[in-house]
């Protein structure tokens, strides 16, 4: 099994690899060597070590986690449901510029709010479903006490 270097899979040599010489083809994923590191990483979560996607230094990015959360939402609740955070999420990624969910703080949730109210022209009770929906997300990644009762929250109350 090849055993990658630094530049392999882009090498000029690569592609003569590929070559077939006879009965004999090598596949692309023997080529890259990646199997290598397929068989490292499983061999490790057998043993119960955990495993940091590099660069990421144990966050979760703020998309992915966003990604993961609908799709689970998709398999686990209604479609009403889905059609609701959906939108909600998507405003929130689009006004939220912090990249891993361990930077998100208060002050991110407060510009979310004045974003649904003044760039999408939200009504008050849009503002307050979406902004709901968004501490749910929040609340199933294990990030709490950002929307303490005070001023700039959002809050609703139906009027008779």
């Amino acid at each position: 099994m090849a055993r990658p270097k630094v530049g392999a899979i882009f090498s000029a040599e690569r592609p003569n690899l590929a070559i077939s010489r006879g009965r004999i083809l090598f596949a692309n994923s023997r080529l890259s060597g990646f199997s290598i590191f397929e068989e490292a990483e499983l061999n490790a979560v057998n043993n119960g070590v955990s495993i940091v996607p590099d660069g990421q230094n144990g966050r979760r990015s703020v998309g992915t986690a966003v990604a993961d959360f609908l799709d689970e939402t998709t398999l686990t609740k209604k479609p009403k449901t889905l059609a609701a955070y959906t939108p909600a999420l998507s405003y929130f990624t689009e006004s939220c510029h912090k990249l891993n969910l361990e930077e998100i703080e208060r002050n991110e949730l407060l510009k979310f709010s004045a974003f649904l109210r003044d760039e999408k022209d939200q009504a008050p009770s849009s503002v307050y479903n979406k902004f709901e929906n968004v501490m749910t997300f929040l609340k199933a990644q294990g990030i709490r006490g950002l929307a303490r009762l005070s001023l700039g929250l959002p809050r609703y109350s139906s009027q008779k």
